[in-house]
């Protein structure tokens, strides 16, 4: 780990776990030595700063390993290397921001412990800013990652699940569908990867290519694809057919065959 990267995460620990609710604390006018009397109030604090930490640190490491990068960014400037790939997956198939997600837990602790209401001033202030910050970094992102990021942008939320069911079970007609198309894209990549197809058997799946193409170009295949990219279908579902480069290489393929066969 190079000294830039120590030196965002440094910077994260101090202005955000520290420092912050330091500045809370201080506006409280709470003694430091502060507990609440209320064995509630110290449960629930601790309890959403644990949670709330717990996902910071989970999305900053996964970040680390999937993204090769570091999520400390400020209004455009790098502060640490950036990330060379986009996040989508892991916690950050729930929401854009799952870091930030787990710091207004973490905050949401301290309030609680603290229990006045200046802090809160100070929390507020801090999401506004953040939300600055995310802002500009969303407009970086844009650049760098294109459509891919845009795609994205449109099936997550900044800080929530843009839809609140997607933790819920699909229903039977989804799941169905699903299969039905899979056995049509089983079909013809066997006949695809077949070393001696014939032009018989590539007119053989014409109908269940031109059905997977009207499939992929559907707003079905989006929704099912933001529903495998947020966990709800049963892992035990087989579902190539919503690789996003295994259906494009098959129809292009199949494209490609049928016209040196003419």
């Amino acid at each position: 780990m190079n000294r830039s990267n120590i030196f965002g995460y440094l910077l994260g620990l101090l202005i955000f776990v520290i420092g912050i609710p330091a500045l809370m604390w201080l506006v409280s006018g709470r003694p430091w030595t502060y507990v609440p009397d209320s064995v509630v109030l110290c449960t629930v604090s601790l309890i959403l700063a644990v949670c709330g930490l717990a996902l910071s640190i989970y999305s900053i490491v996964y970040m680390r390993i999937v993204g090769k990068g570091n999520p400390f960014d400020a209004y455009g400037h790098e502060v640490a290397p950036r990330t060379k790939h986009l996040m989508t997956s892991g916690p950050y198939r729930l929401c854009r921001n799952p870091m930030l997600v787990g710091i207004y837990i973490y905050d949401a602790g301290v309030l609680v412990w603290l229990w006045s209401a200046l802090p809160l001033l100070i929390f507020l202030a801090e999401v506004i800013l953040l939300t600055l910050q995310v802002r500009s970094e969303e407009k970086r992102l844009e650049k760098d990652f294109g459509q891919e990021y845009l795609d994205y942008k449109k099936r997550i939320g900044r800080y929530f699940p843009k839809r609140i069911c997607s933790t819920l079970p699909v229903d039977d007609t989804q799941i169905e569908r699903i299969k039905q198309m899979e056995q049509r894209f089983d079909k013809a990549l066997t006949v695809i990867k077949e070393p001696a197809k014939t032009p018989e058997m590539l007119e053989a799946i014409k109908e269940d290519v031109t059905i997977l193409e009207e499939y992929y170009g559907s707003k079905l295949w989006k929704q099912d694809f933001a529903d495998d990219e947020a966990g709800r279908f049963p892992k035990g579902l087989k579902r190539g057919v919503l690789s996003e480069d295994g259906i494009w290489n098959l129809l292009s393929d199949y494209r490609e065959l049928t016209i040196n066969k003419e």
